[in-house]
């Protein structure tokens, strides 16, 4: 579709909160790379919960790699995010 992107690469930084507007401008096949930055310090608190990404793109994406690493309290369930998926 004109307009859409082919690839969106997200490296170090928090876009679960904005996945709906990122996941419209991916075209079918293309691909979304996503890596979260790493839990140091209090930065958890804007990481995703485990299994959200999961959730939110498995009916719209194959999930080639989703590698969750828990990040922060236990009860928060915060985790720093290494992501590799296709649009269907």
């Amino acid at each position: 579709m004109a307009g859409q992107l082919d690839l969106v690469v997200a490296v170090h930084c928090s876009i679960h909160d904005n996945l709906s507007a990122i996941v419209t401008a991916i075209a079918p096949g293309g691909f979304l790379i996503y890596e979260t930055f790493g839990g140091h310090g209090m930065n958890w608190l804007d990481l995703p919960k485990a299994s959200h990404l999961k959730q939110k793109l498995a009916s719209r994406f194959k999930l080639l790699v989703l590698q969750e690493r828990p990040v922060g309290p236990t009860k928060e369930r915060a985790v720093a995010v290494r992501l590799l998926a296709q649009k269907r």
